[in-house]
């Protein structure tokens, strides 16, 4: 191999390169401060926290993608420019535009308007969903992967149609794939599609599959409509029907499409529901006012474990728990003003969130705090693995706090 030109490369850098690039040079190869480094890629930063402005090449847009995000970090890990705030308005960033089933999109809808490359195309939904025992679901193609700790592949499922959602269980241990089947050939499916015009969608059929953590289907659901997105126990599915006088039905479904009620609820307006560790239900709902709302903590077999109401402006916005489910996490917004459901809010309303964390065991709250937030995104914190530990989204920074209990 012959021996690199450094000064060739080092004049080709300075009648073509960037100005991040000539600073990354004079870091790794001429012993260059950190500090240049820095504020070149600070020069790529939106106001979000993301990057964006062409830093990753192959995408021109100047709005934040997740791929420009990757490159930042990558650079700053290259020059050993690691930068706190860059880094924490990043993961507050990847934290407010996750999409809602959690994940992270490849590339977002702002890239088409701008020229890219063919194959940075606007994603629909997330493609990557961590798993148990850090390992992670990858949708590659027409299949989802599992790959293991050292990025191995483990395992493979190829989709039979066209993948609508996945949603994976509070354990991690159960995969739920919603996959749309070819129920017409083209030529039949163009013929319809004329026939019933724009205003109206083709019926195709669709299935909801279990999967477990090494993608062996355990359980399937046919539809002949497409489904809405459901929420999901390691037992089964869990979803919210309305009945008559604002009464609302929280009903499992199993593997083998037996159903169960679990609880019969009173809202005001459509409520919440939220699946936890442990099989857990956390659902939130209006009172008939629709300016107050409420919660609750639901066991897997219905039975109310906590119940809460908010004064109004007072928001229950999201709830987390550790892996076993020792403790759990609600999260409570206060807004600046009076907040009607019916008509909705503005972000800049919110004023700060008050974070309680309780004990599974028993309902009994053993910590809580509140922060200054305006947070886009409800999952701005989380509970450690053991449950010591409460990591909170401020604004542009991450506060990690410590529950004062040890929860195994």
């Amino acid at each position: 191999m012959a021996t690199p030109d450094i000064d060739a490369a080092k004049q080709f850098l300075a009648a073509n390169a960037r100005i991040l690039d000539r600073r990354r040079y004079e870091r790794l190869f001429e012993g260059g401060a950190a500090e240049p480094v820095r504020d070149a890629l600070a020069a790529y930063r939106n106001p979000d926290g993301g990057f964006g402005h062409a830093l990753e090449p192959d995408g021109r847009t100047p709005t934040s993608e997740p791929i420009a995000a990757e490159v930042a970090m990558r650079i700053m890990d290259e020059t050993d420019v690691w930068d706190t705030a860059i880094v924490d308005g990043i993961l507050g960033w990847l934290a407010a535009t996750a999409p809602a089933e959690g994940g992270v999109l490849f590339v977002h809808e702002g890239m088409a308007q701008w020229p890219h490359a063919p194959w940075l195309v606007p994603d629909q939904g997330a493609y990557l969903w961590p798993l148990d025992r850090g390992r992670v679901l990858v949708h590659v193609g027409n299949a989802l992967v599992v790959y293991g700790r050292d990025l191995e592949e483990e395992a493979r499922w190829e989709i039979q149609g066209s993948l609508l959602f996945v949603t994976i269980s509070p354990s991690r241990t159960v995969i739920l794939a919603g996959v749309k089947r070819e129920k017409y050939d083209a030529a039949t499916f163009r013929r319809l599609a004329d026939f019933v015009g724009s205003a109206e969608a083709v019926q195709e059929d669709c299935d909801l599959i279990a999967l477990n953590g090494q993608l062996e289907q355990t359980g399937s659901h046919p539809l002949s409509q497409t489904p809405v997105q459901p929420s999901l126990l390691d037992s089964g599915m869990v979803s919210l029907a309305q009945g008559p006088r604002s009464l609302w039905k929280v009903e499992e479904t199993y593997w083998d499409q037996r159903g169960k009620r679990l609880a019969e609820l009173a809202s005001g307006c459509a409520p919440v529901l939220q699946t936890l560790p442990a099989n857990l239900l956390f659902v939130s709902g209006c009172q008939s006012d629709s300016r107050s709302k409420w919660y609750r903590i639901l066991r897997g077999d219905g039975k109310t474990l906590l119940r809460g109401a908010t004064s109004n402006g007072a928001i229950p916005e999201f709830a987390n728990a550790n892996p076993s489910g020792s403790v759990f996490a609600i999260g409570v917004e206060q807004a600046v003003v009076d907040v009607d459901w019916n008509t909705g809010m503005h972000i800049a309303d919110l004023e700060s969130m008050t974070v309680a964390v309780y004990r599974a065991s028993d309902g009994k709250r053993v910590y809580a705090t509140k922060v200054h937030s305006h947070a886009v995104d409800r999952r701005v914190f989380a509970l450690s693995d053991s449950g010591e530990r409460l990591a909170v989204l401020a604004d542009d920074s991450v506060r990690i706090y410590r529950t004062q209990e040890t929860h195994n």
